[in-house]
């Protein structure tokens, strides 16, 4: 038995498109928010090594 339409996919995706947009946006281009993405990702890495490593 399946719960809810077709659509239900796209109720999903939407809003992360529309976020992953908006953030474009207020970053400043599509060029400043891969930056900030990277950057996120090495901190974010760095503090998962650091917290294992301890």
């Amino acid at each position: 038995m399946k719960i809810g339409g077709h659509g239900e996919f796209w109720m999903v995706i939407g809003p992360v498109v529309a976020v992953g947009l908006l953030a474009t946006y207020f970053a400043g281009g599509p060029q400043d928010a891969i930056i900030i993405a990277e950057r996120a990702a090495t901190e974010a890495w760095t503090m998962a090594v650091t917290a294992l490593r301890r």
